[in-house]
């Protein structure tokens, strides 16, 4: 490692601190989404404020940190958000917070049973990708024949919408999305 003398650290150093001043005087504010796309959190893994009834001071503190979108759980496939199933409450919360919902959670069994009533669901709350944790296979089956063998697959029918149906399959979290057409 090459030396450095103590006065061309220094000279350095009250550069770099120089520059640093004059950024942040200037600056306005700054952003943490440089490419201006939004910022988003799973509600997921704070789940237990959604069971213990407080999904609007979830919501105040994730805006509160900057956060625009949130990914939610169907509250038809996922008992701890089952307190969402109201999804006009639900929509109006999120957004009297600031907050857009643009993709949810789904269980497979969700999407076999129940799937027009998720896909309602999701519709008004204004949820255009529908992702599930798995497609009910085995998980060392690879991605490619979970698709090709994947039994009971859900039929699309909810006439005029245009949703993203996904699937996270294995443990290599591959995100399998395709756009479909709802409308027959």
């Amino acid at each position: 490692m090459a030396g450095i003398s103590r006065r061309d650290f220094f000279k350095k150093a009250g550069a770099d601190a120089a520059v640093v001043g004059i950024l942040a005087v200037t600056a306005d504010k700054l952003y943490a989404n440089p490419l201006g796309l939004p910022i988003g959190s799973q509600t997921y893994p704070h789940r237990q404020m959604i069971v213990d009834g407080k999904f609007p001071d979830l919501l105040k503190t994730l805006k509160d940190l900057g956060v625009e979108r949130i990914e939610l759980c169907s509250a038809l496939g996922y008992k701890e958000f089952a307190s969402l199933s109201d999804a006009k409450q639900t929509k109006k919360i999120i957004g009297d917070h600031g907050l857009k919902c643009e993709s949810a959670h789904f269980s497979m069994a969700e999407l076999r049973n129940t799937q027009d009533k998720s896909i309602e669901w999701a519709k008004e709350i204004g949820i255009s990708q529908m992702i599930t944790a798995t497609l009910g296979m085995p998980p060392n089956q690879a991605p490619l024949a979970r698709c090709t063998r994947c039994s009971g697959r859900p039929r699309l029918s909810v006439p005029g919408s245009r949703a993203r149906i996904g699937a996270l399959t294995g443990s290599q979290r591959l995100r399998v999305s395709v756009l479909v057409d709802l409308d027959p």
